[in-house]
């Protein structure tokens, strides 16, 4: 399950956060306040001094949503790991709740529900990202086989 954590969650938030942090030209606000930090103050400003320079070659829109993207998909594949397989209920207030979840800040700043700029892009890449999380991501099944065939697997290789 690790491993599938790994590729379907921790990277696509790594590359997301890389974007934020390195890579867009205009840092959000959780950056700035990162940089307030004395101690991550010099080392961001330095490392944003040379990774800036990358995301000016990449198209704005790409760094506007490659982040929502990421994260968006990221919950995505997180419950299709945790609860696909399951009982269809179960799984359907998951999936649910993880739509109604990663959509719904968007949908707050359109309001004025919580603090941000609604974008409409960002709305599409969220939704985009989790869909393709939740549906593309393979099961816990689908990587290794069945338990047997698992067992089979790890006896060979252990």
């Amino acid at each position: 399950m690790f491993q599938r954590l790994a590729w379907g969650a921790f990277l696509p938030l790594s590359v997301g956060a890389f974007t934020y942090l390195f890579l867009r030209p205009k840092p959000a606000a959780f950056v700035v306040m990162l940089t307030r930090f004395n101690p991550l103050e010099s080392v961001l400003t330095r490392a944003r001094s040379i990774t800036v320079r990358w995301g000016k070659a990449l198209p704005e829109a790409w760094l506007a949503v490659l982040p929502d993207v990421t994260w968006a998909f990221a919950v995505g594949a997180t419950l299709a790991i945790f609860w696909r397989g399951k009982e269809s209920n179960v799984r359907f207030f998951w999936w649910t709740l993880g739509a109604f979840l990663t959509v719904g800040y968007e949908l707050g700043q359109a309001l004025h529900w919580v603090s941000g700029t609604f974008d409409p892009r960002d709305l599409v890449a969220q939704g985009l990202g989790y869909a393709l999380g939740f549906v593309v991501f393979p099961s816990s099944e689908s990587l290794t086989g069945s338990a047997p065939n698992r067992e089979r697997i790890e006896a060979h290789h252990g």
